[in-house]
């Protein structure tokens, strides 16, 4: 029972993921409307400005998750070292 409860998390945190991704995809791929757009009544895409708002989201953004890999790495190097040295004295490290 407790499986079915743990197998179902993950899965509502990916859709959650999912659809954060989307949203902001589909934030970044609105076009500015242009005169001559609105006037032709056409569809497109403005490639420039979607790279230009992609690149400063991204710019806004990496730093907070080169903390957290940071943070990440850090804890993994001190946990590695500490098992080295308590499995070189000899006290139940493997």
């Amino acid at each position: 029972m407790n499986i079915q409860v743990e197998e179902k998390q993950p899965r509502r945190a990916r859709r959650a993921a999912l659809v954060l991704l989307a949203v902001m995809l589909l934030a970044l791929a609105l076009p500015t409307a242009t005169s001559q757009a609105m006037s032709s009544q056409s569809f497109s895409i403005n490639v420039d400005g979607l790279m230009t708002n992609a690149s400063a989201m991204f710019n806004s953004l990496w730093p907070i998750f080169a903390v957290i890999v940071g943070i990440s790495f850090g804890i993994a190097l001190v946990s590695f070292i500490s098992k080295k040295f308590t499995g070189s004295l000899g006290t139940g490290g493997k």
